[in-house]
């Protein structure tokens, strides 16, 4: 069963993808979305949508 929490998270997952999706469909050759790598209903929606991970992504944080 799926959580109102995950519906959420799907809706906004939607809504940070459809300018990219909107881009492509006008004859963009790539778009690039980042999502965090444990958001597993987000990563599932953006890969029916045709997205791929082309590589890891990571903040740094504190003083380097």
């Amino acid at each position: 069963m799926t959580s109102l929490e995950d519906v959420q998270t799907l809706e906004a997952a939607f809504v940070k993808a459809w300018p990219a999706v909107e881009e492509l469909r006008d004859g963009a050759h790539r778009a690039a979305i980042q999502v965090q790598a444990d958001n597993d209903p987000a990563l599932a929606l953006y890969q029916t949508l045709g997205f791929a991970e082309p590589y890891d992504y990571h903040y740094r944080r504190g003083v380097i």
